[in-house]
Parts: C-alpha cells; sequence; structure tokens
C-alpha cells in the first residue's frame, strides 16, 4: 500500500510540474507574441520615416531642377 501512495504523490508531484511547464510555455508564446506585435510596430515606423525622407529628398531634387531649368530660360540657353 505505501508504494501506490509514493507512486501518487510522485504522480501529483509530475502533473504540478507539467502544470508549470505549460505555464511557462504560454508566457513565452505571450511573449514571443508581444515582441512579433512591437516588431511589426517599428518596422512600419522604419518604413515612414523612410518613405518621408526619400519623398523629401526627391522634392528637393525637383526643386534644384526647376531652378536651373528657369536660370537656363533666363540666361537664354534653353531652347
Amino acid at each position: 500500500m505505501l508504494d501506490i501512495e509514493i507512486n501518487f504523490v510522485n504522480l501529483e508531484n509530475l502533473c504540478d510540474d507539467w502544470g508549470f511547464k505549460e505555464n511557462e510555455i504560454i508566457d513565452a508564446h505571450n511573449m514571443l507574441r508581444s515582441t512579433q506585435a512591437n516588431l511589426a510596430v517599428l518596422e512600419g515606423k522604419i518604413i515612414g520615416s523612410l518613405c518621408y525622407y526619400a519623398q523629401r529628398i526627391v522634392r528637393e531634387k525637383h526643386s534644384k531642377l526647376d531652378h536651373t531649368r528657369r536660370d537656363l530660360v533666363y540666361s537664354g540657353l534653353h531652347p
């Protein structure tokens, strides 16, 4: 009878350990999802910033081209 009681206690301990490990896995999975979401937000911010600066550079280049064309027209060098 004592062997059965010891095995039952061991089984309870194993079940408790199993439950703790399940909780650790669930917590790790939740942390992973949270990290993935944060990375997605950061990626969006980076892409937004890059697009903004790229558009700004393009506008500056167009502005310089327009000024150069205007100068050429006023100087009589442009047809």
